[in-house]
């Protein structure tokens, strides 16, 4: 959603729906059905870096599921019509209607980011301005992004790596080949948000939200983008603080921090829930709290390091226990690094726990 066009907010969530509305041999509602009677279920989603199309299906279904991909990737152009368009513009509109108040990472955006950065632009897009797209502001889009290039294909299960190999090659391999069209807009890197300069000028945000079923207040500081040196001592800080945290917080509030580090920015979020329905003065409690553990930080030695490091070692080790949580790893790794033959499960998993080794203390 980062890249849409000015003109069409919400462009490539609505190209997500849209590739499950039909291809030239797979017409409109069959790639579920086929996918059902196979005992395969599919999902999808779009955030403002990636699009994301998952199958769930047995070992057998391999090559209809490879199948079904590579075939709406090849031909979904060509099935195109205005119709199918505007349907999905009215599914899409009662999805942006049940969604409260944008959702939150649509708030934290708003907050965080300048009017002219991507991260800005909502992921469901302006209903009113996909009304009026066309078949051809479809097909120009999916075009560009759409291209073999820019395609990551991550299959894990009870599979031979031959095997896979074999069969991603066969119904993959024609797919041809443009220019790589994975280009950064103009001026991206004025968007990194550890900038100093801009750092300042958008500071942390604070605010507290009563539209779910308990009353929640986040902290939001904005820090770097994915793959920058200093995200694994922000990971650490985040599990450390969260620790420090629970121990201390008033009984029936609930305390978890994390981070998220993305293309073009990133944020480092603590977020307290309230059992007994109070926020109040809860803002100026973990500011206190923020600065005593920042006391803590600057007195830890490297025992106190090597604790919070083997901790977080540990939880990476444990991502690659479920299969689902695997792949889902092992795609986000080769989309950031880029890596083909050395980006396998255990190199790109072996890439971040080599990173959180190198932490010191002066980088904590």
């Amino acid at each position: 959603a980062g890249q849409d066009p000015e003109s069409f907010p919400g462009m490539a969530h609505l190209l997500e729906h849209l590739m499950f509305s039909g291809s030239r041999y797979v017409p409109d509602g069959e790639f579920d059905r086929l996918l059902e009677e196979a005992g395969g279920v599919s999902n999808a989603w779009t955030d403002h870096d990636w699009t994301t199309y998952q199958v769930t299906a047995p070992r057998e279904a391999l090559d209809l599921v490879l199948f079904l991909e590579a075939e709406r990737i090849a031909t979904f152009a060509g099935a195109l019509d205005q119709a199918r368009i505007d349907r999905a513009v009215q599914v899409i509109e009662q999805e942006r209607f049940g969604q409260t108040n944008g959702g939150l990472a649509a708030q934290f955006n708003q907050l965080l980011y300048p009017p002219e950065h991507p991260y800005r632009r909502r992921v469901l897009g302006s209903g009113a301005a996909l009304k009026g797209a066309t078949v051809d502001d479809v097909v120009a889009f999916y075009a560009r992004w759409m291209v073999p290039q820019n395609v990551q294909v991550v299959v894990g299960g009870n599979v031979s790596r031959i095997e896979v190999e074999k069969r991603v090659g066969h119904w993959f391999g024609g797919l041809g080949s443009t220019a790589n069209q994975d280009t950064p807009l103009p001026g991206t890197q004025s968007h990194d948000a550890s900038n100093g300069e801009r750092s300042r000028e958008y500071g942390e945000r604070w605010w507290s939200t009563g539209n779910t079923s308990v009353p929640t207040l986040y902290a939001v500081w904005p820090t770097v983008v994915r793959g920058d040196p200093r995200e694994p001592a922000l990971d650490l800080l985040a599990d450390a603080w969260a620790e420090s945290l629970q121990e201390v917080a008033p009984a029936g509030m609930t305390v978890r921090v994390w981070t998220q580090n993305r293309k073009l920015g990133g944020v480092f979020v603590a977020e307290l829930r309230s059992e007994d329905g109070s926020l109040r003065g809860m803002d100026r409690w973990l500011d206190r709290q923020r600065k005593r553990f920042l006391q803590e930080v600057s007195n830890w030695g490297p025992s106190d390091l090597d604790r919070v490091r083997a901790k977080r070692t540990l939880r990476l080790s444990r991502d690659l226990v479920d299969l689902e949580q695997r792949v889902g790893v092992l795609a986000e790794c080769l989309s950031w690094s880029g890596m083909s033959e050395a980006g396998r499960e255990k190199g790109c998993m072996g890439i971040d726990m080599a990173r959180i080794a190198d932490v010191e203390l002066e980088h904590a």
